[in-house]
C-alpha cells in the first residue's frame, strides 16, 4: 500500500493553481450535480472546503507559517467559482434530463435546496 502524503498534494493544489485546477474543479462539481441532488452553491463550497480547514490545521500547528491568511482565504473564495459554475451546468442537465421524463420541477427549490 503506497503511503498518501495529504499534505503535499493540498499544498501543491493551492501554489500551483492552474488551467488544470480550475478545470478539475469544474468537472468534479459537475459530475456530483449531476449525479446528486446538490445544490450549485453547495457543492463549490464543498469542493474548495479541504484548502480552508488545511490552512487552520497549519495556522494552529505553525502559527508562523500563514501570515497572510486573510488573502489565502480569498483565494479560495476565488477557486470556488469554476466549481459554481460546473455546479450549474450539472444541475441544468439533471433538470433538463427531469423535464425530459415529464417529472414536475420547480425551479427555485431545486436551485436552492437540491432535489
Amino acid at each position: 500500500m503506497i503511503p498518501l502524503d495529504l499534505s503535499h498534494f493540498v499544498r501543491t493544489a493551492v501554489k500551483t493553481l492552474s488551467l488544470e485546477s480550475c478545470v478539475a474543479l469544474f468537472f468534479a462539481a459537475l459530475l456530483v450535480c449531476l449525479v446528486t441532488k446538490a445544490t450549485p452553491w453547495l457543492t463549490s463550497l464543498a469542493t474548495v472546503s479541504i484548502f480552508p480547514l488545511y490552512s487552520l490545521m497549519e495556522i494552529l500547528l505553525r502559527p508562523t507559517s500563514h501570515n497572510l491568511w486573510p488573502f489565502e482565504f480569498v483565494l479560495y473564495s476565488i477557486m470556488s467559482i469554476p466549481a459554481f459554475f460546473g455546479g450549474i451546468v450539472g444541475w441544468m442537465v439533471r433538470l433538463l434530463l427531469r423535464l425530459r421524463r415529464g417529472e414536475d420541477v420547480d425551479l427555485a427549490r431545486s436551485f436552492l435546496r437540491g432535489g
